[in-house]
């Protein structure tokens, strides 16, 4: 119905090509490997591009992923996004990067080994540094009433690294 109402065929055309890319675009977001990346890590950003070989411009089009994944979750084996949707933010991925990591590792619930996380979290070096892992292990054992016990809170970690995030729950 849409292209029918384009004015001229140069118009249906174009906007075909426009309705093609977005949905290549949704194709590649359908690879479980692209989505649990971009739950993780927020990349790869998924971009739909027109070339007009006229006018030499390039158009992004507008191609919505959280529509889609809202409208189509039952149909497609689509990723479970933690809070329902794709992070957009450094913080929600370290959040869900900790919380990830914690899955099936916590010594009694809410409770992980500061070594163990200590080591997962710098091998996580598009989130974390180096650096900031020992300086949030430092100020989290600072905080400790006995600094010398081996396991931590998980929701400390959250409370470091995205503290809109944490929760008392967590």
């Amino acid at each position: 119905d849409e292209l029918l109402e384009c004015p001229t065929e140069q118009a249906r055309e174009r906007r075909l090509v426009e309705l093609n890319i977005q949905e290549q675009c949704l194709n590649i977001f359908k690879i479980n490997m692209v989505q649990r990346r971009m739950g993780s890590y927020g990349h790869p950003r998924i971009h739909g591009l027109v070339y007009d070989i006229h006018t030499g411009a390039l158009k992004e089009l507008d191609v919505d992923y959280r529509g889609y994944m809202a409208k189509h979750m039952g149909v497609f084996r689509l990723h479970t996004f933690r809070d329902d949707k794709i992070p957009s933010t450094k913080a929600e991925l370290q959040r869900n990067m900790i919380l990830d990591l914690v899955d099936e590792h916590e010594e009694e619930p809410g409770m992980v080994s500061i070594r163990y996380m200590d080591r997962m979290l710098k091998k996580e070096t598009e989130l974390f540094t180096p650096k900031e892992v020992d300086e949030a292990i430092t100020a989290i054992k600072g905080k400790m009433k006995d600094p010398q016990n081996p396991f931590v809170e998980v929701n400390s970690f959250v409370a470091f690294f995205a503290p809109e995030y944490a929760t008392a729950s967590e």
